[in-house]
């Protein structure tokens, strides 16, 4: 796992490297597929949003504060993981308006 800050982003990175101590599945033609890869997650968050989460003092987290700061921000990806044959993601779409 490694934690950084840069240019305003608070970013965590983990990598699971145990999914590739499996034997790799074969495809139809019977090459290897995914050998030797493990799943990733990293995660980017506005420092204004983790600033805002701790605000509300000693052992307490402050959702509301953090969930304004975060849609204040405007578009962001917050959240990929990935393994040998998917990505999903998570992100803020500012242009997305309920019915």
């Amino acid at each position: 796992m490694r934690v950084a800050k840069s240019a305003g982003y608070l970013y965590i990175h983990v990598t699971d490297k145990s999914e590739g101590k499996k034997r790799p599945r074969r495809t139809k033609d019977g090459a290897k597929a995914g050998a030797g890869h493990g799943s990733k997650v990293d995660i980017k968050v506005p420092m204004k949003v983790v600033d805002a989460l701790f605000s509300a003092g000693k052992d307490e987290l402050d959702i509301v504060a953090a969930l304004r700061a975060l849609s204040g921000h405007g578009d962001t990806e917050l959240v990929t993981v990935k393994d040998s044959e998917n990505t999903v993601r998570i992100w803020v779409d500012s242009k997305n308006m309920a019915d």
